[in-house]
């Protein structure tokens, strides 16, 4: 396996350079190899300080390792957006199938008017969601809705899931970037696939480095001394691990 090709090479390089810090990170498919590596190699003690910076990173672990102190206190992980890939994996996939046959095959539920007869009979639950989707603003379609899609979400999007792991960043304000627009999600908010006119574009290195605004300096040694808000620091954090992350996949 790959671990098994590098891991002696990765273990006599750090023999060599004593004071160095193992940093692994990667884009989409990049972002799984170095977050199963980073945790593989939390078992080994010359390796266990290993951080993983991942940008994109698709579902690649089970929800109990995705959220563990291991993966958490590890690895740093942004996600843009609508981005599919995070969301995308055979389970993820197989619910959103069995969740459109449900919605092409059931009947709308019942409206009944003044004189008691079901409105709704005979009607598809597609039409009547595509119907109410037209004349309603996005609050009455959520509080509309609602009830339909939980019990979809119950009897139909029960597949045994992978999820990203560590700490999540999710940019949900894309002109607003990372400092202004991130914020930290666990893994299972990423359990479903949300379709959107940017669940492809978001993927793309370059959006993500957008969002970083990759322009920004570093914050200098000193800061480690000021005495910064809660809110501040944060930003900084952010700043530092995203443009770090992205100029390492991009000379890579």
């Amino acid at each position: 396996t790959l671990a098994d090709d590098i891991t002696p090479i990765v273990l006599e390089t750090l023999k060599e350079y004593p004071d160095y810090q193992l940093v692994v990170c990667g884009h989409s498919l990049g972002a799984a190899v170095a977050t199963l590596l980073t945790l593989m190699w939390a078992k080994i003690p010359e390796l266990s300080t290993a951080r993983c910076y991942s940008v994109a990173q698709p579902c690649t672990v089970s929800r109990d390792i995705a959220e563990s102190s291991m993966a958490i206190n590890r690895i740093q992980s942004i996600i843009l957006g609508d981005d599919l890939v995070p969301r995308l994996s055979f389970a993820n996939a197989n619910d959103m199938r069995n969740a459109i046959i449900r919605i092409a095959q059931d009947q709308a539920p019942p409206e009944y008017n003044e004189d008691g007869v079901n409105v709704n009979e005979n009607v598809p639950l597609s039409t009547w969601v595509i119907n109410n989707a037209a004349n309603k603003n996005e609050d009455e379609c959520r509080a509309l809705f609602q009830p339909v899609i939980d019990t979809i979400r119950a009897e139909e999007m029960t597949s045994r899931k992978l999820y990203p792991a560590g700490t999540i960043w999710h940019v949900v304000d894309e002109e607003k970037g990372i400092d202004g627009g991130a914020v930290m999600k666990p893994p299972h908010a990423f359990s479903e696939i949300v379709i959107g006119s940017r669940m492809f574009i978001n993927h793309v290195p370059h959006k993500y480095s957008e969002a970083a605004d990759p322009t920004l300096p570093l914050p200098k040694k000193t800061e480690k001394d000021r005495v910064i808000d809660k809110k501040e620091a944060e930003k900084i954090q952010k700043r530092t691990f995203f443009k770090s992350a992205l100029l390492a996949t991009q000379e890579s």
